[in-house]
């Protein structure tokens, strides 16, 4: 689909559509909101780490921007506004279960320190939105499998 927007820009010569940062970063937070949390509210812990993640893959925009998108995100979560209804997520294949099994028992195999989770975040910080799901769905399988807490970082 992007590439053939992106031979229909060719074709027509039209330059490529400039999308503001900030709305990028309203974007990445719904895709995380949506993947990672479902339903879920999203308490203060989470967002701390959204903020850091977020002002790390998006530096250009403003921390207090990043910090306003997120907070009103999860204000509006808390008072039932974003009550806007996602399909179910599908269940995923053997293959693909076994696959993040094998990762996570790698993770937990090795002694991952703070250090080791902000080296995960620079290395993935020059790709965007994919990458940020996946630092995202890690940081919190970690937070919720081994009871992390503020006093642990």
């Amino acid at each position: 689909m992007m590439n053939a927007a992106r031979e229909k820009r060719a074709k027509i010569r039209a330059p490529n559509p400039e999308i503001p940062m900030a709305l990028r970063v309203e974007k990445a937070m719904e895709g995380i909101y949506i993947c990672c949390f479902g339903r879920d509210p999203i308490e203060e812990e989470d967002v701390r780490l959204l903020n850091i993640m977020l002002s790390a893959v998006f530096p250009s925009v403003d921390e207090s921007d990043i910090d306003r998108i997120v907070t009103t995100m999860a204000k509006q979560v808390a008072d039932g506004e974003r009550a806007t209804s996602y399909p179910e997520p599908k269940a995923l294949s053997k293959e693909a279960v076994q696959r993040q099994m094998r990762i996570f028992s790698f993770f937990n195999r090795i002694a991952i320190t703070q250090a080791d989770i902000h080296l995960l975040i620079g290395f993935y910080q020059f790709t965007l939105f994919s990458k940020l799901l996946f630092c995202t769905r890690f940081f919190l399988s970690l937070k919720h499998k081994q009871g992390w807490s503020r006093k642990s970082w």
